[in-house]
């Protein structure tokens, strides 16, 4: 009886172990969650009270953060995919970018944004003239009449 009760006693601490582990690599811990919506609110309310805006509340949302962390690399020619962290690379093809008006972090500011869901394991890579560009992606998504729509970042 007892050694039943030291083989289940292992199972379960095994279970635990194995299933943080699997969260702690695949999102955000919930004080990181905290910390992005935090960063989030305030400056989505300070872009709001400038434009004159009202910006909706957002929210950490787990089932977008699952569907970051299984989406495929996205292809060159989605403008629908917007990176949330890169490397130098990427740093400084955005930097070009930004010159002619393009922001990659716009879409976080769109007043009808609603939820993000982030992934730390996603990440993609491409070669680029002997040089690896290497992007983590986030989703974000937002209602509007009637109509949903979800975008990576």
């Amino acid at each position: 009886m007892k050694l039943v009760l030291a083989i289940i006693f292992v199972v379960f601490c095994v279970l635990g172990v194995s299933s943080h582990g699997i969260r702690a690599k695949r999102g955000l811990s919930a004080d990181e969650q905290k910390k992005l919506i935090d960063v989030l609110t305030k400056d989505r309310q300070e872009f709001g009270n400038k434009t004159d805006k009202y910006m909706f509340p957002m929210k950490y949302d787990m089932d977008l953060e699952k569907k970051a962390d299984s989406k495929p690399c996205p292809e060159s020619d989605d403008n629908t995919n917007v990176p949330l962290q890169y490397n130098s690379v990427i740093q400084e093809i955005y930097k070009l970018e930004r010159k002619r008006g393009f922001s990659a972090s716009a879409h976080f500011y769109w007043p009808t944004a609603t939820k993000i869901g982030c992934s730390k394991s996603y990440k993609c890579s491409s070669p680029l003239t002997e040089r690896e560009l290497i992007i983590y992606w986030t989703r974000v998504s937002w209602e509007n009449q009637n109509r949903s729509w979800n975008l990576f970042f």
